[in-house]
């Protein structure tokens, strides 16, 4: 027979192990979430722990402002969606090369990879799939629904420096009504 305090350490492992989503994401990340835990500003750091990536993304609501490039496939005035603005900020003196995105969630049959966008399909997304030297990219009105309440969309950059460095972006899209 095990001693108490044997068994409930080994509940509070699993119990904190697997208590957050929120801790999911791909690459070398940190997150400042706003109060609304929504909004976010993060940093994305190489292999030297030197900042190469900013990231600002702002819940805008549940409503876009403005019109939505490329369209929307869900009735936003009678089911919940969430909208976000985002922007991609290089901190390099280098260019960077966004060269695909990956979409997944974190929870249901989407877990995987579900969709690939190619460096076309961003550049049309983001005006762009290259972001300068001291520079951004912007989409507006990106937006999220699901079936999981709460969920995260998980939008992962693959990224390439001109040297050739290659490193992912995490953009996170909370869904949650």
């Amino acid at each position: 027979m095990l001693p108490n305090y044997i068994i409930f350490f080994c509940m509070l492992l699993v119990t904190t192990g697997c208590g957050s989503y929120n801790s999911t994401y791909y690459g070398n990340i940190t997150y400042n979430w706003q109060e609304n835990l929504k909004s976010y500003n993060a940093i994305v750091k190489d292999e030297n722990n030197k900042e190469i990536i900013r990231i600002e993304c702002e819940y805008i609501g549940n409503k876009p402002k403005g019109k939505i490039k490329g369209g929307i496939n869900r009735d936003y005035k009678k089911n919940h969606v969430d909208f976000y603005n985002y922007k991609i900020f290089n901190l390099t003196k280098e260019n960077i090369n966004l060269k695909k995105v990956k979409y997944r969630f974190d929870k249901g049959q989407y877990k995987k990879v579900f969709s690939i966008k190619n460096e076309n399909e961003i550049s049309e997304d983001l005006n762009g799939n290259i972001i300068f030297s001291n520079s951004f990219l912007e989409r507006k009105n990106s937006w999220v629904w699901g079936k999981f309440n709460p969920d995260v969309l998980h939008k992962i950059y693959t990224a390439e420096t001109d040297s050739g460095y290659i490193f992912e972006i995490d953009i996170h899209l909370k869904y949650h009504k």
